[in-house]
């Protein structure tokens, strides 16, 4: 698969990569390939939803709690729409009563967009580094430059871009402040890799007001700070990346 494949699939930035996860154990080739360029396995028969018991759990507003199913019949596969408030697409046309789905077609569930590949081993030959750029076009930073200013007396920060400003409560500022350091000390690492945080590292260390921190709380933070820059027309200056953790895309200046 090219990376102009994966730039079919309808980019969602308010998504994050890890609001998509697999609760299920499968030997089956078949896979659903996100818009960041992961590869989700599917189980024989494979509920779609936010809230599925077992199943693509897609943790995002426009999906339904139990929104749409996948199934293996001999060896055609079948997709159909689970009575969802949003709809499920294939190549931009509604599905509703089960239909064949087949390799390189576009499932779309809700705002949610997915490429279908029957075998994994046959259709994915992408290379994570290419799925990456895929995800933000051309380049995976954005060349902007985003300035944090701490007050000396606490009590969060600010962020300016392009001579706009917005305020900052401390876990928000927090977080970027944490981003920004990361990518200074990784300035000369290849842009591919370079500046990504893991989660583990943003529950250990990030001043929660919680005793018991963990992914949602990251998801819902990194929420509340992409909310917050996009007052000041920055969109996507946060990435995700499984396995990776989380980063800037955009060049932090200290002020």
């Amino acid at each position: 698969m090219s990376s102009a494949s994966i730039r079919r699939i309808p980019r969602l930035s308010s998504l994050c990569a890890e609001q998509i996860e697999c609760r299920y154990e499968t030997e089956e080739k078949a896979v659903l390939v996100d818009q960041f360029g992961c590869a989700h396995r599917l189980a024989a028969t494979t509920v779609i939803g936010r809230e599925p018991d077992e199943g693509l759990a897609v943790l995002e507003t426009s999906v339904s709690r139990v929104h749409a199913e996948l199934s293996l019949s001999g060896e055609q596969w079948m997709v159909r729409d689970r009575n969802s408030t949003n709809g499920t697409f294939l190549d931009g046309h509604r599905v509703s009563e089960f239909q064949d789905i087949r390799s390189n077609q576009l499932l779309v569930v809700g705002d949610v967009g997915f490429l279908f590949y029957a075998d994994h081993e046959a259709g994915m030959t992408i290379r994570a580094t290419e799925s990456i750029r895929a995800t933000v076009a051309s380049d995976s930073l954005l060349g902007s430059t985003l300035y944090l200013c701490e007050p000396s007396g606490g009590g969060g920060g600010h962020a300016e871009y392009e001579e706009q400003a917005v305020q900052l409560g401390i876990m928000q500022y927090a977080l970027l402040e944490t981003l920004a350091k990361r990518f200074v000390n990784e300035r000369h690492d290849p842009d591919d890799v370079r500046g990504f945080v893991p989660s583990s590292e943003l529950i250990a260390d990030l001043p929660w007001n919680t005793p018991y921190p963990g992914d949602n709380h990251i998801k819902q933070l990194v929420r509340r700070v992409r909310r917050a820059l996009e007052q000041i027309a920055l969109t996507d200056a946060i990435e995700s990346r499984q396995r990776f953790g989380y980063r800037l895309r955009v060049e932090p200046v200290f002020r």
